[in-house]
């Protein structure tokens, strides 16, 4: 099971944008933590039972081989979706109050910016504020023709 943050599992388009989404967010004084960059199927398998056959609540609406999460290229990780947490009084944030919420929302600013799709930017309980990825429309059309047409997001 892959379960990691390493900036080496991204792909090289997606990890052109996130060196600048971490550039943007340090220049902005936001502190993060980068909790997911790649997960292999196993753990998308894992996530998706959640809240579903297993204990919890539901966090992902993929089911393994949808994320970008779970990309690869020539076998070795190479994803296309990257996960983060502001820090908040040093704490990972939450959703409950507006000073939360408004750190979440500059930080959805920063991904767009940075020409990311932000998941807090989904309705309703689809909404996934940590979740950044590349634009899954453009990027199927151009690397995975497989799957496109499919639904744009969020598959998570």
């Amino acid at each position: 099971m892959i379960d990691s943050r390493k900036l080496d599992y991204l792909s090289i388009a997606m990890l052109a944008h996130i060196v600048e989404f971490e550039a943007q967010l340090k220049g902005a004084n936001i502190q993060f933590v980068r909790s997911c960059t790649y997960r292999d199927n196993e753990v998308q398998a894992s996530l998706y039972a959640q809240g579903r056959t297993k204990p919890g609540r539901v966090v992902t609406w993929a089911q393994p081989g949808q994320s970008l999460h779970n990309d690869t290229r020539d076998g070795q990780p190479a994803s296309n979706a990257a996960d983060y947490y502001p820090i908040l009084f040093g704490k990972l944030c939450g959703d409950q109050t507006d000073v939360e919420l408004a750190l979440w929302n500059q930080l959805g600013r920063i991904a767009t910016q940075c020409g990311l799709v932000w998941g807090g930017s989904w309705p309703g309980n689809k909404c996934d504020r940590p979740h950044v990825q590349l634009n899954r429309a453009q990027y199927l059309t151009q690397h995975r023709p497989d799957l496109a047409g499919s639904p744009d997001e969020p598959a998570v």
